[in-house]
């Protein structure tokens, strides 16, 4: 797993993102907060995209080394936060991106 970490994180600094939180064997990164981007959600499919195009490699390796096929899903969900009165971290535009192994 450290190898896809570090493809994900990678990637999602990359877009401009930040890694809220790991859920086991996922993460969760926030896009448009927070630093706010007017191109938010673009952001976070280009993440998406980049982390699905890199994974082909690690999981030919992972199958090369351990003999077990490497999957994973990217889940991604936009919404606003608050009202446009409210200008604090939590009141941005923000996308989460959960990416976790399929169960």
């Amino acid at each position: 797993m450290d190898g896809c970490f570090e493809i994900l994180g990678q990637e999602i600094h990359g877009a401009g993102g930040t890694i809220n939180q790991y859920t086991g064997d996922g993460v969760m990164a926030l896009f448009g907060a927070p630093v706010a981007y007017e191109d938010h959600i673009h952001r976070a499919c280009h993440a998406a995209l980049r982390i699905q195009h890199r994974m082909k490699g690690y999981t030919r390796d992972v199958k090369t080394q351990f003999g077990v096929l490497f999957q994973m899903r990217i889940g991604i969900h936009a919404t606003e936060f608050g009202t446009p009165m409210k200008l604090s971290v939590s009141s941005v535009f923000n996308v989460q991106m959960m990416i976790c192994r399929p169960s």
